[in-house]
């Protein structure tokens, strides 16, 4: 797994400050859809879902060179839409993150995110900036607190662990932080 960026992009600055080891969390809204083919937008059944991660084993940076990497993450770095003809994209302040295979995967197994559960992963593992708690009608809205990438938590923090297992139970074999 690779995931790359431009980090002068405001969503995406806080990547600049990414490090080895770090973990990078990837979301989505999913829905259940009808198998006959009809409108997927019909179905009121439809929920955020973490989807993947990648634990950061390598950063390149905007004109770094794939050629003295190792072979195996050279050739997952070069299959990054970051990469042109072996460099990182030199325009801008562009990364390439490439992510340890061992602790790095989409999932097979989307984790609900629970939503609107007071009691539920997003609430219980996830904080606003300042450490406050996300809310779901005033502010800090959890949709705007997540819109933009940024550190969460400390991989030591009870929360990072809870998050830890919850992703394994659904997704066995992954250990994130151990």
């Amino acid at each position: 797994m690779t995931y790359g960026d431009h980090c002068e992009n405001r969503r995406a600055r806080a990547l600049q400050n990414v490090s080895k080891n770090d973990v990078l969390l990837f979301w989505g809204l999913l829905w259940k859809t009808k198998k006959n083919g009809s409108d997927i937008w019909e179905t009121r059944e439809k929920g955020w879902y973490l989807l993947g991660a990648l634990r950061v084993e390598l950063i390149l940076k905007g004109g770094e060179s794939t050629k003295q990497l190792p072979k195996a993450l050279r050739d997952r770095a070069s299959k990054n839409a970051h990469v042109w003809k072996g460099a990182v994209l030199k325009d801008g302040c562009q990364r390439v993150f490439v992510g340890n295979s061992r602790h790095s995967r989409r999932f097979s197994r989307p984790v609900d995110m629970e939503i609107g559960n007071d009691k539920g992963l997003l609430r219980r593992s996830i904080k606003a900036t300042g450490g406050r708690l996300l809310q779901w009608d005033k502010s800090p809205r959890w949709n705007s607190a997540l819109r933009s990438c940024r550190a969460v938590l400390e991989t030591n923090e009870a929360a990072a662990k809870y998050l830890a297992r919850r992703i394994a139970k659904e997704n066995p074999g992954l250990n994130l932080i151990g």
